[in-house]
């Protein structure tokens, strides 16, 4: 069997290549309604691998590639 892409492997495709993160920027690019990105942004937050929203919505990326985001993910189990 191939290994299973990480579920969120396409997110952090997208927010490596906008450089940055926000609910908008997925909600564009996702076919995910807003609640389940937000989900997405926080857990990505506890894991150091976004910041935390600044007064614009807008999350800085903390990680330099996606091999690097699902390295963490993998770790963490989710």
């Amino acid at each position: 069997h191939a290994k299973q892409p990480h579920p969120y492997e396409e997110i952090l495709r997208i927010i490596m290549e906008a450089g940055y993160a926000s609910s908008d920027l997925l909600y564009q690019q996702c076919s995910m309604n807003i609640s389940q990105i937000d989900y997405i942004l926080d857990d990505l937050e506890f894991y150091d691998i976004v910041s935390s929203e600044d007064e614009y919505g807008i999350r800085e990326v903390y990680i330099s590639s996606i091999e690097e985001g699902l390295e963490i993910l993998e770790k963490s189990s989710i």
